[in-house]
């Protein structure tokens, strides 16, 4: 599985990172300067600069910088397109900070849904059609800007809903593409966490969805990550990022953060963002069932893992490996090895021997990084798998 990063602060630089090595790879470039547009075509990406993938190959990404442009990333050539400028839309406003998307399919057609910050407008991508729609315009709410900060969030590419949250002012709201609605306020993030400190989400605030719930980046110079449960409706602080990074500087989280998740882990990956190149990863496993819904907990609490779980060899040169955990752990159990690129390779069920140990056969994996998963009783651990025949 890959995660695709644009490193920001007016550069034009553009990689890739695999989840399961951790390993980052330099792509081309947006060739901005190769924009029709001249006065865009001046203007490296900046602020309100955005992406998403289509899971499809593709990744749209906006330039930002008070401009319109509009491009496409071909995963498999490694090419960039131009594409349909942004409407101004009723605001007449470029696209600047506040600015959010998200990827969902309707009736078999894909569509890139875009929050377009610092206003209320609210368009939608057509990708087939190379075309720009106006929808039903963002709640204005107490004000009526959508500042830096602000978010989408949908469960998956065939949801019902998206949610969006105001920076700043803290509104939540939920929007139906099938009816082009919107609801009123849900109630935002809290402006008070475990510090007792008010702090407000503003730049570098970021959510994605995992299993049943949203997890959020608070962003404006705080290091608040929080759980909103849509079912029940309601807030939970969840953790912290910490402030000292690979680099001994202290540093929050503000502009060019974000955050990604990989279901199959039950990983997140998050960028830290203000002028760091810090990536920190949160195990949100113990949150998130293997059934992909979340667990019901009061507080967090340390994560279920499988005693004694290991891999051995690792490094593996041949084609047995012992899957060992300790003895008495029995039961049914579940192991799933995944690829680089997130597919499955290997998956299956067994009964755990009283030792805690058996042989699987990896003859049909090449050479690599992959993950390997093991789920039972109510437990579930991930371990990294290096082949080196």
């Amino acid at each position: 599985m890959q995660a695709y990063a644009a490193k920001g602060r007016k550069t034009a630089e553009f990689y890739s990172w695999s989840l399961v090595s951790g390993l980052w790879a330099g792509l081309p470039s947006l060739p901005y300067a190769t924009h029709p547009n001249p006065h865009w075509a001046s203007k490296p990406p900046g602020k309100g600069s955005d992406g998403v993938c289509d899971a499809r190959g593709s990744v749209f990404v906006l330039h930002g910088s008070s401009t319109l442009a509009w491009w496409r990333y071909d995963i498999p050539t490694g090419t960039w397109h131009v594409l349909a400028d942004v409407p101004e839309g009723p605001s007449g406003k470029k696209v600047k900070g506040g600015t959010d998307l998200v990827y969902l399919r309707r009736a078999d057609s894909g569509y890139v849904y875009c929050l377009k910050g610092p206003g209320c407008d609210f368009l939608r991508y057509d990708i087939a059609q190379d075309r720009w729609d106006r929808l039903a315009p963002l709640p204005a709410g107490g004000n009526g800007k959508w500042l830096y900060g602000s978010w989408l969030c949908c469960e998956h590419e065939n949801a019902d809903v998206i949610y969006a949250h105001k920076a700043k002012y803290h509104e939540l709201y939920r929007y139906c593409p099938d009816g082009d609605s919107w609801s009123g306020d849900l109630g935002g993030m809290p402006f008070v966490g475990r510090s007792g400190r008010k702090k407000k989400s503003k730049d570098g605030g970021c959510a994605v969805w995992a299993g049943d719930d949203i997890f959020a980046l608070k962003g404006g110079g705080s290091q608040e990550l929080w759980r909103y449960d849509p079912g029940w409706g309601t807030w939970q602080e969840f953790g912290t990022m910490p402030s000292y990074g690979s680099t001994g500087k202290k540093r929050k989280v503000k502009g060019g953060a974000g955050i990604v998740y990989c279901p199959e882990s039950g990983l997140a990956y998050a960028l830290k963002g203000n002028r760091t190149r810090e990536l920190w990863r949160i195990n949100l496993a113990w949150m998130v069932s293997p059934g992909g819904g979340s667990q019901a907990a009061a507080s967090p609490r340390a994560p279920a893992r499988v005693p004694g779980f290991r891999l051995a060899p690792n490094p593996l040169c041949g084609t047995r490996l012992s899957v060992c955990c300790d003895p008495g752990t029995g039961g049914p159990a579940a192991v799933t090895v995944l690829d680089p690129l997130g597919r499955v390779r290997l998956r299956g069920e067994r009964t755990l021997p009283h030792s805690g140990r058996f042989e699987l056969d990896v003859a049909r994996l090449g050479p690599g990084v992959y993950l390997v998963s093991l789920e039972t009783g109510g437990s579930r651990q991930v371990e990294k798998l290096v082949i080196g025949r």
